[in-house]
């Protein structure tokens, strides 16, 4: 056959080749998901195949979490005060999201300008992959319990950091025991231990309010914010210098100041730290504001004040040094 033939029919098979996921039916796939104790199957559209891929991976993912969705009785607590406490804590910690790195495309169509895939997860793959997770986690977990160099406000704030890992826990191990039934005294074990410390810690949470400017109005919103916490203000520690001696919520002002034309600018910013007996700061975040006036400085001084007033008090202290939610800094 002449090299120009060759050439000519190698195009047309690239050519078929490469439109060989078009169609101009809708496939049958797309309709019904297959069905068999091998795989988790999921179908994803989307405008390109990425984006159709990522959705089949969105599509699998909701797949585990709607079968362990709100399932946190793995372990148990008699005071029922604080198993609402804990609740309320639990319920605002976002599971980490599945990893789904053992899925894998098997079909892909293009119907009506829009791409489709059909992934599957092979379940003995996903098996292992939960089980390396759920020994990672409670190795974690384990090793945080077990930690005696830390007291006072510090071992819970280092308990709260690990919160998502051990809630993360429960949901792999509900979900390894939904697709294998099987339950691991490890892993209950563990759990149990973790939250019954993070039960003490939490109930016996104090803190000093250092507040160290002259607006007397932000101990008070900062009172009422520990309160709403569950945390004790350590009273007996208050008028004992130095603060840094207790672990302490402490509070700074500065005010910056500039005159354009007949206008007195002034912006402040709140600086609020979370700092343990140590000296050691945990963590920290700021509230900005400004203000303008015609009459002077004095008068946007009081005013940017009042403002920040009103931002500290719409912010949630704790959840902004935890989460370090950058609302926080605009007090929303």
């Amino acid at each position: 056959m002449p090299h120009k033939d060759v050439f000519f029919y190698s195009i047309i098979l690239l050519s078929i080749a490469g439109c060989s996921f078009l169609s101009e039916t809708k496939p049958q796939w797309i309709n019904q998901l297959p069905r068999d104790n091998h795989s988790f199957y999921a179908i994803g559209q989307g405008v390109d195949i990425f984006n159709a891929e990522e959705n089949a991976r969105v599509s699998l993912a909701s797949q585990f979490g709607a079968t362990v969705n709100d399932q946190t009785s793995i372990y148990t607590l008699s005071d029922h005060q604080f198993s609402q406490t804990l609740v309320e804590i639990i319920t605002s910690v976002d599971i980490v999201d599945i990893k789904l790195t053992q899925a894998k495309t098997i079909r892909q169509a293009q119907y009506n300008n829009s791409h489709y895939v059909l992934m599957a997860l092979e379940k003995s793959s996903f098996k292992t992959q939960l089980e390396q997770d759920i020994k990672q986690q409670v190795s974690t977990l384990q090793s945080t319990v077990n930690q005696q160099n830390e007291e006072g406000f510090g071992r819970w704030w280092t308990l709260r950091q690990i919160l998502p890992t051990a809630k993360s826990l429960e949901h792999n191990a509900l979900l390894l025991n939904s697709i294998y039934p099987q339950k691991s005294k490890n892993v209950e074990d563990t759990l149990n231990a973790f939250y019954l410390l993070f039960n003490q810690k939490t109930l016996a949470r104090k803190l000093i309010i250092n507040n160290k400017t002259d607006i007397n109005a932000l101990t008070d919103e900062a009172e009422k914010q520990l309160h709403r916490e569950k945390i004790a203000i350590d009273q007996h520690h208050f008028h004992r210098l130095p603060f840094f001696k207790s672990d302490q919520i402490t509070i700074n002002d500065h005010y910056t100041k500039e005159k354009i034309g007949q206008d007195f600018f002034v912006t402040g910013v709140l600086d609020i730290k979370l700092t343990l007996t140590s000296g050691q700061t945990l963590s920290h975040f700021q509230i900005t504001d400004q203000s303008v006036s015609l009459s002077g400085f004095s008068d946007s001084t009081g005013l940017v004040k009042k403002r920040l007033i009103e931002r500290f008090s719409k912010t949630n202290i704790i959840s902004c040094f935890i989460e370090k939610n950058p609302s926080c800094s605009k007090g929303i």
